[in-house]
């Protein structure tokens, strides 16, 4: 056959079309590929289906809706772009609304496809940030206190937060330790019914066992235990861990609060501490996983709906850049040929090459013939351009070919840095006991700051009071040192024993009454062994309000239909200022409206005779008055006034006055 130029061109651009389409088909997913890549490109799908049934024959179907809030979302390290939502669903910043009006009985399936860039996330972390945090932003108050399933109040958890950040006064140290804990202590067992169901944080520390959900959630309340905010994220990430059929599924980690920084991510199940690799897909970021969930809402008569699972797909198409741990390893045996049944240590030298905190996973590779003593997995934390020794101790098996020399690899990783180096061993070699090897290795000891600090703070509900009044205090006191405090003492008039964990607070409620007026003060203590906090509570205590009416003065006989005068003084007699205070004479009709009585009063009134019986009157003057509570007081003086005997005509005319 005869090729034309044409056709020469389309030969061309098919192999070039051939061989882009092998190039990306080549990519794939391992975890050289996925944690070593700067960037990815991933296709990530979610989908979610329900069956609509029908339990009668005039049923009724109104709506059906599904809130969907886990789907891949902008962030500082990630794009996502939707390429695919079906239904077209109503969209908001944190959900996806999908709906459907008077469905029929069946299966539905709603679906949110997305093309994802995902880099390493690693935030770098470069100077000491001080522990115990001192403030913490209003905005942050959520990821530090106690939620359904971050149950950080529980007391084995605040202390074992407390002993593990015992002496600390970094930040990045704490969080590390805080991390390394829950991911050598809690077994990850998918067996166990977390598998299915959140199980609160204190369940995990009692049973430790749990999924990726129940570590995240006990590494967040050793965190918010101590004061430190830390927030849960859901999202999908890759794993080739022989334990999960699929490589890519729904996983949960944490990120914690470094003022100055940011958040920082913490994978306490993949042992990625201040990183995660490109190949998690954030989803949401909640105070509890519990705000994480898929709703479903519906209306109608006789109709049931059965929700299924969600699913993810993830697809990789492209994988760009090589990421930097900034990690550098050597490798040496103290002993280059020892016997059978000898002990040889590797030592391992670790240099942080960058300017930011690293924590290096260090892996150590079995070998045939040689028995590793401990586990073969340790963190190592190191501080900006740190360097540090860690040691392996081996032994050689007793048991070998006496004709034969033979020569173990060691190898160490660390995330995909590699060391290796070797030794020999013979029968005619020397042997070593593991303790005379031990003296070979340099000890680090890092040093600790203890810190041994409580603060007291009181407030009362009301600075000034009346005598009769009971005085309400509250007191709080928090330990803002770095160590626990056990056998505190606080005290007032009674005294109660207690403890504290770091950064933690407890409150503590009395009540006082003062039998006098003027400045009193109430006393709060908290004593830790022979020291003292003393905290004073001043308060301004009031007298009652009080008048006198003294001073009296008026005709002790009278005559009908004589007018008179009354005057008397009312004398304030207390420090107090009498408040809405009014001075009456009922039977005369006299009334004195004072108000404030700021001063003493000298008060007048005209009376007429008339009003009074014949023979002896007794007349009651009443102050009344009240104190800025409002409770009211009364104070009486009583006069005698006599009028002479009426005649007939006088008689007859009170008669009519009475009458009209």
């Amino acid at each position: 056959m005869r090729y034309t130029d044409a056709m020469k061109k389309v030969t061309a651009l098919t192999a070039i079309l051939l061989l882009q389409a092998l190039t990306a088909a080549a990519i794939t997913e391992d975890r050289e590929t996925i944690y070593g890549s700067e960037q990815l490109l991933l296709q990530a799908g979610i989908t979610g289906t329900f069956e609509l049934q029908a339990e009668s024959s005039d049923y009724k179907a109104d709506y059906v809706q599904a809130n969907l809030t886990i789907f891949p979302k902008q962030s500082g390290f990630q794009e996502a772009t939707f390429t695919r939502l079906e239904p077209k669903p109503e969209t908001g910043k944190d959900y996806l609304l999908f709906k459907w009006a008077n469905p029929a009985p069946g299966h539905y399936e709603f679906t949110a496809n997305a093309e994802v860039i995902t880099r390493n996330t690693a935030v770098p972390v470069t100077d000491k940030v001080q522990f115990p945090l001192k403030q913490t932003d209003d905005n942050l108050k959520a990821y530090t206190q106690p939620s359904k399933y971050i149950d950080s109040e529980d007391k084995d958890i605040i202390s074992l937060a407390s002993s593990l950040a015992a002496g600390e006064d970094d930040q990045y140290v704490v969080v590390y330790k805080l991390a390394e804990w829950s991911n050598r202590n809690i077994k990850y067992d998918l067996s166990t019914l977390t598998e299915s169901t959140s199980l609160p944080a204190s369940w995990v520390l009692r049973n430790r066992q749990g999924v990726c959900d129940e570590l995240t959630n006990l590494f967040i309340a050793l965190n918010r235990a101590l004061g430190i905010p830390a927030r849960f994220v859901s999202g999908i990430a890759y794993t080739d861990s022989e334990l999960f059929p699929e490589r890519w599924g729904f996983h949960g980690w944490a990120e914690v609060y470094f003022p100055g920084y940011g958040w920082v991510p913490f994978d306490v199940t993949y042992g990625q501490f201040g990183f995660v690799d490109a190949g998690h897909i954030k989803m949401a970021e909640t105070a509890d996983i519990s705000e994480t969930t898929t709703n479903y809402q519906w209306k109608g008569i006789d109709i049931k709906v059965q929700t299924g699972k969600i699913k993810p797909k993830i697809e990789v198409k492209e994988a760009t850049g090589d990421f930097n741990y900034g990690l550098s390893l050597k490798s040496k045996a103290l002993k280059d040929s020892v016997g059978f049944g000898s002990y040889n240590i590797e030592e391992v030298e670790i240099t942080n090459l960058l300017n930011q905190y690293a924590v290096a996973e260090l892996i150590h590779s079995n070998t045939e013939g040689l028995k590793l003593e401990g586990a073969n997995k340790r963190d190592v934390l190191l501080k900006p351009k740190e360097k540090k020794t860690e040691y392996f101790i081996l032994r050689v098996a007793d048991n070998l070919n006496e004709g034969l020399i033979y020569t173990f690899p060691l190898k160490v990783q660390a995330h995909l840095t590699e060391a290796e180096t070797k030794f020999t061993a013979n029968s005619n070699g020397e042997s070593f006991g593991k303790g005379e090897l031990q003296a070979l290795m340099k000890e680090e000891n890092p040093e600790k700051t203890y810190s041994r600090s409580i603060t007291l703070e009181c407030r009362q509900n009301k600075k000034e009071l009346y005598t009769y009044e009971t005085a309400e205090i509250a007191c709080k006191a928090t330990n803002t040192g770095n160590v626990a405090l056990e056998n505190l003492k606080f005290c007032h008039e009674e005294c109660e024993r207690f403890s504290l964990g770091i950064t933690r607070s407890q409150e503590f409620n009395f009540t006082k009454k003062f039998g006098k007026a003027g400045t009193n003060r109430a006393k709060a203590t908290v004593e830790e062994g022979n020291a003292a906090k003393t905290e004073y509570i001043e308060f301004n205590v009031l007298d009652e309000p009080s008048i006198q009416l003294k001073e009296a003065t008026y005709p002790k006989l009278a005559t009908f239909n004589e007018k008179f005068e009354i005057t008397l003084s009312a004398k304030k007699t207390s420090t107090t200022t009498p408040l809405n205070t009014k001075i009456e004479i009922k039977k005369l009709n006299a009334m004195f409206d004072i108000g404030r009585m700021e001063n003493n009063q000298r008060l007048k009134t005209e009376a007429n005779a008339i009003k009074l019986n014949e023979g002896q009157n007794n007349i009651t003057i009443t102050a009344s008055f009240e104190d800025a509570n409002g409770k009211r007081y009364l104070e009486e003086e009583t006069i005698t006034i006599e009028v002479k005997k009426m005649g007939l005509m006088q008689k007859i005319q009170k008669f009519l006055i009475k009458l009209f």
